[in-house]
């Protein structure tokens, strides 16, 4: 990868005391605790009520609860079941402690980003702090944290950050094959947890083309055992979950064959959909625990068009900012 050199001009942050390492994540995680304190013993609420674990077959054997449709979630519920099947207490602790994961692998993909940027050595950590703090205590994440539901994304986004942070702290430029291992195994769980982790092969070749500009297709070349390895897994599950992907007997909750709704239309809702999202990231205010977006049949509806645009022109804008700042 390549690396920007740090500038000896500029002032340098404080150094880290080795006991920092361990005072600020048993810190975060207390001040995590606090936060979310008030619903460790919230009931189930809302879509909780309707899942295995609030009903009568929550004590099935484990066999009864893995299935085709998110294994790895699934298994983590049957968890807290084994430790109280009345008691919601252990389901919000591992909300929490799954949150606090993620926020380990956010830092850690942070200051590895942080150094390929040619950050001063002795900044990245406390920017990489910053970044995992604000992730781990933005309100936006309320939902994925408190809600015992919610947790598919809060489990998909750990599995897929330390996938991610795998890829990024990889031995060599050219990932190995023991390199491999690691990112596709926790790419897998996180796709097993929630469908949407698919996406994530796109970030690993992104991030090649984007931290080498001089030779961008020869850093996904020079990675293609990985590349090789998720083409692989991807068309196996595309024809082992193809009635699922398709929403044949599902109601089509993957956004394929869905009642009253196509998956063009779909992505065109989605086009502006992002921005509501991106929006309440940046101030958090307004918050929904499950927006009401009208569905856009067509590009031109809802102006759904100007959502493509603004994502075009961003992503092309974040392009030249690259290649001219190199």
């Amino acid at each position: 990868m390549k690396t920007r050199k740090p500038d000896p001009k500029r002032p340098q942050a404080p150094a880290i005391r080795p006991w920092m390492w361990y005072a600020a994540p048993l810190a975060s995680l207390a001040v995590l605790f606090w936060v979310y304190g008030p619903t460790m013993h919230t009931p189930f609420l809302f879509d909780d009520v309707g899942q295995q674990f609030a009903l009568s077959s929550a004590s099935d054997p484990l066999a009864k609860w893995i299935g085709p449709v998110r294994p790895v979630l699934m298994f983590s519920y049957w968890v807290n079941t084994r430790i109280s099947l009345e008691d919601t207490s252990s389901f919000h602790v591992f909300n929490v402690l799954i949150h606090a994961l993620a926020g380990v692998f956010i830092f850690l993909v942070i200051r590895r980003l942080l150094e390929w940027a040619g950050a001063e050595e002795r900044s990245r950590a406390l920017w990489a702090a910053f970044g995992a703090l604000l992730f781990l205590l933005h309100p936006f994440q309320a939902e994925s944290v408190a809600y015992i539901s919610g947790r598919s994304d809060a489990l998909c986004g750990m599995f897929g950050c330390a996938s991610f942070a795998a890829f990024l702290y990889r031995r060599s430029s050219a990932i190995s094959w023991a390199g491999v291992l690691p990112v596709v195994l926790l790419f897998g769980a996180a796709v097993l947890t929630k469908e949407q982790a698919v996406v994530l092969p796109v970030l690993f070749v992104l991030t090649d083309l984007w931290w080498n500009p001089d030779s961008p297709l020869r850093a996904v070349r020079a990675n293609w055992k990985l590349y090789a390895v998720l083409a692989l897994g991807a068309a196996g599950a595309v024809a082992l979950f193809w009635n699922l992907i398709a929403g044949f007997g599902t109601g089509g909750s993957a956004g394929f064959s869905m009642k009253d709704l196509t998956w063009y239309q779909y992505l065109f809702t989605e086009f502006r959909a992002v921005f509501a999202y991106v929006f309440n990231f940046l101030l958090p205010v307004n918050l929904s625990v499950d927006w009401d977006f009208p569905l856009s049949h067509t590009i031109l509806e809802h102006g759904a068009i100007f959502g493509l645009a603004a994502l075009l022109a961003l992503a092309a804008a974040a392009w030249s900012n690259l290649r001219s700042a190199l």
